[in-house]
């Protein structure tokens, strides 16, 4: 089976852009894409049965970030 998917955590540090330029060269040897994956920071268990309340800690989540 092949891979033709390359994941690259980007973030904030120093090292980031070396990153996505070692995994966009890996891509580019075996002909596959990089996608780009990053927390948010938003828990989904909270969420999870909330019903009408999940807008609201939504909403509230995101203003944390």
């Amino acid at each position: 089976m092949d891979y033709r998917t390359v994941l690259v955590a980007l973030g904030a540090d120093p090292d980031c852009a070396s990153r996505i330029s070692m995994a966009a060269d890996l891509a580019a040897s075996f002909g596959a894409h990089v996608t780009g994956v990053s927390a948010t920071g938003l828990r989904l268990d909270p969420v999870r049965g909330a019903g009408d309340d999940v807008a609201r800690h939504m909403a509230a989540s995101r203003g944390r970030l």
